[in-house]
């Protein structure tokens, strides 16, 4: 949601102070621990040394605290755009003003940024160019709530949340560490073609990982807890304590599709990988010491008392999407552990018959429909320690809890203050399924969406004297209950049935061929032709991938291209689903055209 944006005077390259504060009390002996803002942690949090310095933009009026953050990141951005840059980070209100010189970028590979994106101004420019918009619709009643959207042609996404709290604008630049890293790591990234598929090929199985590129999403929450009270001496001030962090959860998404063809396994298939980091060490504010008069205050805080996360397929309106199931063996992990000090992320799935990848726009991810089997193997065992895990996955959801064990407590009159490891730093956990959706068909458009909430529960502890007056406190609104949602539309699989026309030039003396023009059966070969391969071939055949059914050809062939004649198919060319279909221009053909 948009706040009210505060000037922030500089960045505060440190940040000790910048994720916590205390009440200051002014009666208090020589001999207390007394604690000043940021305090209490032997090593504050402070943002990393990572920028960005690839060729660059920065363009529009931009909050100031944003601006000297950007300006400390970025070392090789100017303010004029060109095809040539990678990244460029504009205000929303100068998208529409560059749409030309946006779209080159976008189109040779580059990263767009959009700052306090307006969900509908932002949808509808992508609608109108022909760019993927992946945003969440306007959640929380209509209201944006993100500071920045970023993507590129590759279907790399990047949300960051708006502050929870104005104060935390002036620590914008430690907030800004998982963004750098994802421009970093998407707009440098060369564009790899995915492997060629050819039907009756030998190989019994396929890599899905490495045939079909994924759709990628991360979004970074924004937490703070706000002068929160820890503990109240009589007659004296509360010990309060506010501190702010951020969530980073990223996804990795496989469209698929089985075809009609496949009978009972058929529909959409999307495999997932997710992880969620938790910055718990921007949240934990260590122990300290406060002294009220002849009273001490241990306190304590905040550290991660358990975190819940959900996932849903659904709609792209956010409605619920009937029928979505887990396929054997792609069922959510990890399991339910108690107890453990691992945990599996991974699992081996495969499927059979004819199946197709993603889409990015009009093209497909991959050249061609898999005619075979395809398989996936990410399994992996990973350590855990203190932490129970409870999966909760009726029908098509995919929730957990996250409990941390072993928290500050008491026993037996005795007082336990450590805190786990996994409650006061970055605690992340790797999550892995596939949604499987039978209901949809051939030649189907519809989208889905991904629907993530998340919401994360601190603790506090407290003691005057001893175990007898040792207690704690918890909170669950780090991450405000109108920002727990995020939502983002998932690419399609490519639904269309599809085969391979393979034409080879066997003519003796006429082995030139160029002007490929291919003609639907339905249509009229007066007309322009429905599809065209470009370029001339002389000792090597040309290749198309082509929607299943009847086809007329034409081609011209010889000795060069200053000697040409037309030949034709005197009938029809059929093309099968995820088959090659293989003709000879010098023995199928007759001459003349159409």
């Amino acid at each position: 949601m948009k706040r009210k944006i505060l000037f922030a005077a500089a960045l505060i390259a440190a940040a000790a102070v910048a994720f916590s504060s205390c009440e200051k009390d002014t009666d208090h002996d020589d001999d207390r621990i007394y604690i000043e803002e940021g305090e209490g942690l032997a090593d504050p949090v402070t943002a990393s040394d990572e920028k960005v310095e690839l060729p660059a933009a920065i363009v529009g009026r931009m909050p100031d605290y944003l601006q000297t953050a950007l300006n400390v990141r970025f070392t090789n951005a100017g303010s004029e755009i060109s095809d040539d840059l990678k990244v460029v980070v504009i205000a929303q209100d100068q998208v529409a003003a560059n749409t030309e010189k946006l779209l080159g970028v976008y189109g040779a590979g580059g990263m767009v940024v959009v700052v306090n994106p307006d969900d509908v101004q932002l949808s509808d420019w992508c609608n109108e160019n022909g760019v993927r918009y992946a945003g969440d619709g306007g959640l929380d009643n209509g209201k944006d709530h993100h500071l920045l959207y970023a993507f590129n042609k590759n279907a790399n996404y990047y949300f960051l949340d708006d502050f929870v709290h104005d104060d935390d604008e002036g620590s914008c630049n430690i907030f800004l560490d998982t963004f750098v890293s994802w421009v970093n790591k998407y707009a440098a990234a060369a564009e790899e073609s995915s492997a060629s598929l050819w039907r009756g090929a030998t190989r019994a199985d396929y890599d899905i990982k490495k045939l079909f590129a994924p759709q990628t999403v991360n979004h970074t929450y924004q937490m703070c807890l706000n002068d929160k009270t820890l503990a109240h001496v009589v007659a004296s001030k509360a010990d309060k304590l506010t501190r702010s962090g951020t969530i980073d959860v990223a996804y990795s998404v496989y469209p698929l599709y089985s075809f009609q063809a496949n009978g009972s396994s058929a529909g959409d298939y999307y495999i997932v990988e997710g992880t969620f980091t938790v910055h718990n060490d921007q949240m934990y504010n260590g122990s300290w010491t406060k002294k009220h008069g002849g009273v001490k205050s241990h306190l304590c805080g905040f550290y991660l008392k358990k975190f819940e996360v959900s996932n849903t397929l659904c709609a792209t309106d956010g409605t619920v999407l009937p029928g979505v199931k887990f396929p054997s063996q792609g069922t959510p992990v990890p399991e339910t552990t108690i107890g453990s000090t691992s945990y599996s992320s991974g699992f081996q799935w495969s499927i059979g018959g004819s199946i197709s990848g993603g889409m990015l726009g009009k093209d497909p991810q991959v050249s061609g429909t898999l005619s075979g089997s395809i398989g996936w193997n990410n399994s992996e065992t990973r350590t855990v320690s203190d932490l129970t895990i409870n999966k909760n996955s009726p029908g098509g959801k995919v929730g957990y809890v996250f409990d941390v064990n072993n928290r500050p407590h008491t026993s037996s009159g005795k007082k336990y203050t450590s805190v786990p490891s996994i409650a006061s730093s970055d605690f992340t956990i790797h999550q892995s399924w596939i949604w499987y959706v039978p209901s949809t068909a051939d030649n189907d458009t519809k989208e889905f969406a991904m629907s993530v909430w998340v919401k994360p529960t601190y603790e506090s502890y407290h003691w005057y004297s001893s175990a007898a007056d040792f207690s704690t406190s918890s909170w669950d609104d780090a991450v405000p209950e109108g920002d727990r949602t995020f939502r983002v539309t998932l690419l399609k699989p490519n639904r269309i049935p599809k085969g391979v026309l393979e034409l080879a030039n066997t003519k003796t003396g006429r082995e030139y061929m160029t002007d490929i023009r291919i003609w639907k059966e339905s249509s009229s070969t007066s007309k322009a032709p429905d599809y065209t391969i470009p370029g001339s071939f002389r000792g090597k055949a040309a290749t198309i991938e082509l929607p299943t059914g009847r086809y007329r050809v034409q081609v011209k062939l010889g000795a060069s291209a200053d000697l040409l004649d037309p030949y034709h198919t005197p009938g029809t060319v059929e093309i099968r689903l995820a088959e090659t279909t293989s003709v000879d221009a010098g023995f199928d053909f007759a001459i003349g055209s159409f």
